[in-house]
């Protein structure tokens, strides 16, 4: 009864993972920024933390359920020979179908784990990204918004000073 609680709050924390990829897809802007709210909370050290937390729990679980398989392929290859009744058979068979099962469930899960902080992560440095880009198309914005009169004064400057410095250097080499 107890493995079979854990294995049904596996199966939610996966069912969770799910549902939490696909709101992940959806394009829509307000479900965005609660995204990007949530990305950039998922960068903090607690999150991180729960995150190796259940990832250990999903690799122990994953090893349970992989050395159980292993148990009943090597009882079904040393029975194989044997003719026994289907009685005999069923709980077995049931078993090994479980232990799949639950190793294929903890897979899963633990995969969309890793996908879903990849995720969130790359949505965190998009957005920081985004912001910097947005920081510096407003600089760029108010530098070519300057008086059109104060961009021709330094360029006219400019322009005198080079040619006071080549008639300089002429002079010079004659």
């Amino acid at each position: 009864m107890r493995m079979g609680f854990v294995w049904k709050l596996v199966e939610i924390v996966l069912l969770v993972e799910v549902v939490f990829v696909f709101l992940l897809c959806i394009p829509f802007s307000a479900v965005q920024k609660s995204i990007i709210t949530i990305a950039d909370a998922a960068n903090g050290p607690a999150v991180r933390k729960g995150i190796i937390g259940l990832s250990v729990v999903l690799v122990l679980l994953f090893a349970d359920a992989f050395m159980s398989v292993n148990k009943y392929a090597h009882h079904r290859e040393t029975n194989h020979f044997h003719h026994s009744s289907h009685r005999h058979e069923s709980p077995e068979k049931a078993s090994a179908f479980y232990a799949q099962r639950n190793l294929h469930i903890a897979g899963f899960c633990l995969i969309l784990l890793f996908v879903i902080y990849r995720l969130l992560n790359f949505i965190s440095e998009r957005h920081a990204l985004k912001s910097k880009v947005d920081t510096l198309q407003s600089q760029l914005d108010i530098a070519m918004k300057k008086p059109a009169s104060a961009a021709t004064t330094t360029t006219t400057t400019a322009t005198t000073a080079d040619a006071s410095t080549l008639r300089h250097r002429g002079a010079e080499k004659e």
